[in-house]
This record gives structure tokens, sequence and C-alpha cells, in this order.
């Protein structure tokens, strides 16, 4: 697959959203002596800043536009496919209409839609395992990245904390978080996938171990949380999928009990368990954002402030935030939280509805079905829903964790509506 040139020209924007179209070296990002990124009152942009924005995107995107425009009717029939995803963005352009900040929800929502268009082109391109083979080949330009990024151009690719100690990893993203996060979803396909070739283990062994240790590097806790749910989300899975139907069923209930228990022993010892991973019952302030957000999300609870319409600093809502948690957060430190203030609970009810259609559709091809390469669309599926306790993936305009979450969604529904038109009479009769 690496020696085509067309799995190149993919690759490109691959690498744009997996730094969340927004790289370290970005000229407007404001940064301590340190050079880690922080979130000022008032951050201008300069004519300049957008011009060097741009001409990144032209850099990676230009690929994505070609075969976006060459296979216009694949895509336009995903589109009617998944009416409900389409959906999501077009609402998120809508809202510019009550918009506190109305160029930006034009900008991200413009680029929403084309990531979007994107996403539903890679299937057509790519069956489900040389999908997930696709996806680890970025994985590992990615990481690779990140590691020469830090290794050659420390300023950029590490930050160091204020209290100092060992600087954090952070490659080619913004944040050591966002380093994190994206490098776990990519570690999740190779530990589903089927590899061929030479030595197809050592290879997949390579690759997680390269993962996980980008992902200790960055000390991100909530990397390491994810990390260790991903491992034990796939061990599950793949040690159930060799059970019988009935058998796996049994041992699921048991493991939901078991994990019940586990989930009550947390929460019994909470501040305990913060302090021993190094965070206060705080969580680095975010209880205070959290509750501060709520207050502004209960006055436009339907429709929201608009797509990246919240956050404006000073100006608008947003600087009731400032008032009361004395900075200024940037975001919700939420996804949950961040999709209500930007699109409201009109969209939260759309992401949910995909939610629940993959679930189901899942259930669907389960029973029939015991492809590993579900374990992955579940795998994602359960990584969504945990890291956006903390950080922000939901609606992301440029961002590569979404795009997985839409993949799952979009392969989910393919494999169950297949194996909905196997069971029709008159394919069953031939």
């Amino acid at each position: 697959m690496w020696m085509l040139v067309a799995t190149w020209a993919l690759i490109l924007p691959m690498i744009f959203f997996a730094a969340n179209g927004l790289f370290t070296f970005d000229p407007g990002l404001a940064r301590t002596p340190a050079g880690t990124f922080q979130n000022t009152l008032t951050v201008v942009h300069s004519n300049t800043d957008r011009l060097i924005r741009a001409g990144i995107a032209l850099l990676f995107l230009p690929s994505m536009f070609y075969l976006l425009l060459s296979n216009y009717r694949a895509v336009a029939r995903t589109c009617a496919q998944q009416l409900v995803i389409s959906a999501m963005s077009l609402w998120a352009i809508l809202t510019v209409i009550w918009s506190q900040s109305p160029g930006n929800t034009i900008y991200y929502g413009f680029n929403l839609c084309v990531m979007t268009l994107f996403t539903f082109y890679l299937p057509h391109a790519f069956d489900p395992e040389r999908l997930m083979r696709f996806l680890m080949l970025a994985g590992f330009l990615f990481m690779v990245l990140n590691a020469l990024t830090a290794v050659f151009l420390p300023f950029y690719g590490t930050s160091h904390s204020e209290m100092g100690g060992m600087p954090a990893l952070q490659g080619i993203c913004i944040h050591k978080n966002a380093c994190a996060y994206t490098t776990v979803f990519l570690i999740a396909p190779a530990l589903f996938v089927r590899l061929q070739g030479n030595l197809p283990g050592l290879r997949r062994q390579i690759y997680i171990a390269l993962g996980l240790i980008e992902v200790v590097l960055t000390q991100s806790r909530t990397g390491w949380i994810l990390a260790i749910l991903l491992l034990a989300f796939a061990a599950f899975y793949l040690t159930l999928n060799r059970f019988r139907s009935r058998d796996a069923a049994f041992l699921a209930l048991l493991f939901a009990t078991i994990t019940g228990f586990i989930s009550y022993g947390i929460m019994q010892n909470f501040q305990q368990l913060l302090i021993l991973i190094g965070k206060e019952k705080t969580l680095s302030g975010r209880t205070a954002i959290w509750k501060a957000v709520m207050a502004s999300i209960w006055k436009h609870p339907l429709i929201g402030y608009g797509f990246h319409g919240f956050w404006t600093g000073q100006r608008g809502e947003s600087s009731n935030i400032i008032l009361r948690v004395h900075w200024n957060p940037g975001f919700a430190h939420s996804g949950y939280l961040e999709t209500l203030l930007e699109v409201g609970g009109v969209g939260c009810a759309l992401i949910a509805w995909t939610f629940i259609r993959a679930i189901r559709d899942a259930a669907g091809a389960l029973s029939q079905s015991r492809e590993t390469y579900l374990g992955f669309y579940l795998a994602v599926l359960f990584l969504t829903v945990v890291v956006n306790t903390v950080e922000s993936t939901l609606l992301g305009s440029s961002s590569l964790t979404w795009m997985f979450y839409l993949l799952a969604c979009i392969g989910l529904g393919d494999k169950a509506r297949e194996l909905q038109m196997d069971r029709r009479p008159g394919r069953m009769a031939r």
C-alpha cells in the first residue's frame, strides 16, 4: 500500500487532520517562554498568520479536493445514506445566523463539511481491513513526525511545566493532550487489523510500542487512562470473539457486573485515585469551568451560540466565563458541554442519534459476524465517549479523532445493511 501514489496523496490530509489543522509551529499561537501553547484574553491574528495557515492548508489539502471531485458520485451516495451525519455538518453552518462570531462559524463549518465529505470517500477507497492498514501508515508517519519535532525542534515539539521537571512531548500538535489522545486513536487499528507481508506480528508490536511510548512521554494523564482503557477493551473484545455467541453473551454480562463493582470502588475512592495520578479534586480547574459553562448553556439550551462562535475572549458570553474562573479556558474542557455551547441541544441530539444508531448496527452485525474490524469500530465509539468527558473531539472541524468516529458509524451501518441484504428471501434462495 505504501508504494502507491494514491496512498501518499491521501496521507497528506490525514497528517493535517491528525494535528487538528493547527501545527505546533503556527505563528499565531500564544506561547510561554518554554514553548507551551497558552490561551490569553486577547489573541490577535495578523494577516501574515492567516496567510501562513492558508499556505499550510494548500500544502496538505489539494490532493483531498482532487479525490473528492474525481469520486463525487460515490461521495454523493454516501451523503444520501448518512443523512444524519450530513445534517450535523449543515446544522453547524446554519448556526451562523445567530453566531457570536459569524466568521469563525463559516470558516470552521466549511472545514467540517469538507472533512465529512472526505470521510465519506474513504470507505469507497478502502475495504475495512485495508482502511485500518492505511490508518496505521498515517499513524506511523504521525508518530515519526512527533519524534523528529521533539528531537530537532524541542521548542516546538516539547512543553515544560511551570513547576519544572521533565519536558512533555507534544510533537506537531499544539498541546500534549491532543498529541496523546490522537496517538491512542491511531493505536486502535493495530489491535484489530489483519496485517499482510513479512513479520506481521513484529510489525504490529513495534507500532503499538512506539505509540504507547509517545503517549507516556506526553505526560498526559488523559492519554494514559485512555491507552489503558483501549488495551483493556481490545483484550476483552478479542477474547469474546473466540467464543460462541451464547457463551460470549454470558461472559459479556459477567464482565459488565465486574466493571460495575470496579466503577463503584473508583467513585468511592475518587479523590485518592486523583492524588495517585498527580491530580487534584478540581481536575486542574475543570470543575470550576464546567460550573461556569453550565450557566451559559442554560441561556441558549437548544441552539447554542454558534459553531466555534462562543469563545470570543472578552466579547460576548465568553466574557462571563472569564469573570467567573478568572482566566480564559478557550474551550469547555468537555466535548459534551462544548457541543451544547456551540450547537445546542439540537446538535447534541443529532450526535446522540448517530451513536445510538451505530450501537444498534453493531448489535445486528455482531449477532451474525465475527469480523475483527468490528472491534475497531466499537473501540472508536468507546474512546470517543470517554475522551469527551475532559477533552473536545465532537464535531471537530479538522479532527482525525472525529473522522474516526464518523468512519465507525459508517462502517457499522454498511456492515449491518450488507448482512440485512444477505438475509432477504431472494438472496437466500440463490
